[in-house]
């Protein structure tokens, strides 16, 4: 088994033996390499040669084990190399679709989520028969329109397209498909972001009634008033909050901590240090005497015992009466909206919420009516007495004109 450590320097390249492909070459100088955080992942280096000019290049790749254990990267290592010296399928034996989402599950399983799992089988239902060469241009058009008709939204559409062509790609490197197979399709547009945000009356009426939900008896009442306290006054998403732990919530210098060491997300960044206001303060204190307990006397374990959240929220918005399009995701919206129309700086509000201030004002701000109204008052006020003359003249202005 070949294991390397940490390099400096690029290692020399071993030469091609005489008769050796250029697949049995890359397996047999591939090699296990430990990162300085503690994985494993498998170093190879692929040959590929241009049609046109008979060019040689090389390009290393990484192939992750997903493992800080040396026994199972010892085993993923061997799976791989079966897998890369099994002949791969031809051309007269074409794989369906069906064929590759197996694959995919087989060789992929940490990296296919269960949405992503839906889909494919949803996909399935649809393309499981087909070719996998096959599905050109037009069957995906045929797809996209019959995922249109069935109701699903634009953002939906681009999801599923989006899991399709991946599964295309990955057929087309694994030899299950004819290079230069995937069609070339112009993903849909993202959906736009949806407008919506309680105003502050709303908001303090929703907070009341999730506080008392979280003190009611029922467990079902009781995590989804303190789902709905915590969305409302830290604007975090849906992952991280019910990925919330008590060991991250200190009641004593009010701060949670909303970054979970075992999830690094690359794009949705989460904060660190989220001040707990008083009103929240209350909630979380109550819910932390019923939570189990360390030798210290200390709340310990999640918050939420489980990540069923749907059917609470629901109940809890015909409860209150308020909108349908009231989500989870809306009280980030509302937040960050109450938060700009307090003038808070708009650096403090990115930092909170970990997204740039260019997104902020794009997705998340949304100003009411009742605002642009008390905006429109107080700027037409401020003109009104800065210019007299502009001011229309009242009978009672004329009388007083006359006795002048």
């Amino acid at each position: 088994m070949a294991i390397k450590k940490h390099h400096i320097s690029k290692p020399a390249r071993s030469p091609r033996r005489p008769g050796e492909s250029a697949n049995e070459w890359t397996v047999r100088t591939a090699y296990l390499w430990q990162k300085p955080t503690g994985r494993w992942v498998i170093k190879h280096t692929d040959i590929i040669v241009n049609d046109t000019t008979g060019a040689t290049t090389y390009r290393t790749n990484e192939q992750a084990c997903f493992t800080p254990d040396r026994t199972e990267a010892e085993n993923a290592f061997t799976e791989w190399r079966q897998h890369r010296l099994t002949p791969k399928h031809s051309t007269r034996t074409r794989c369906t679709f069906r064929d590759v989402v197996d694959a995919y599950k087989t060789t992929r399983t940490k990296r296919f989520s269960g949405t992503n799992d839906y889909k494919a089988r949803q996909l399935c239902d649809w393309l499981g028969d087909d070719p996998v060469d096959a599905i050109q241009e037009r069957r995906l058009d045929e797809l996209h329109a019959i995922l249109t008709a069935e109701g699903f939204a634009p953002g939906t559409v681009r999801n599923f397209m989006s899991v399709l062509l991946t599964m295309l790609r990955y057929a087309e490197r694994n030899g299950m498909a004819p290079k230069n197979s995937v069609p070339t399709y112009k993903m849909p547009p993202p959906s736009p972001p949806r407008p919506h945000a309680l105003t502050q009356a709303q908001d303090d009426m929703a907070f009341t009634t999730a506080a008392a939900w979280s003190r009611d008896k029922d467990p079902l009442k009781r995590r989804t008033g303190l789902f709905v306290c915590l969305a409302l006054d830290t604007a975090q998403r849906r992952e991280a909050i019910l990925g919330l732990t008590w060991e991250r919530v200190n009641l004593k210098t009010d701060l949670i901590d909303f970054t979970d060491p075992k999830h690094a997300p690359k794009n949705k960044v989460r904060c660190d240090a989220m001040p707990i206001m008083p009103r929240l303060w209350d909630v979380l204190t109550d819910a932390a005497r019923i939570a189990a307990r360390n030798q210290n006397g200390e709340p310990v374990g999640r918050v939420f015992p489980t990540h069923r959240i749907t059917e609470g929220f629901a109940r809890f918005r015909d409860a209150t009466g308020l909108p349908d399009w009231f989500t989870p995701h809306v009280c980030r919206h509302t937040w960050v909206t109450l938060a700009m129309g307090t003038q808070m700086p708009l650096e403090t509000i990115s930092k909170l919420t970990g997204d740039s201030v260019p997104t902020l004002q794009k997705t998340y701000t949304h100003v009411h009516t009742d605002t642009h109204r008390e905006n429109l008052r107080r700027f037409l006020y401020h003109v009104q007495i800065r210019h007299p003359a502009s001011r229309k003249e009242t009978p009672e202005h004329v009388a007083t004109k006359s006795r002048d």
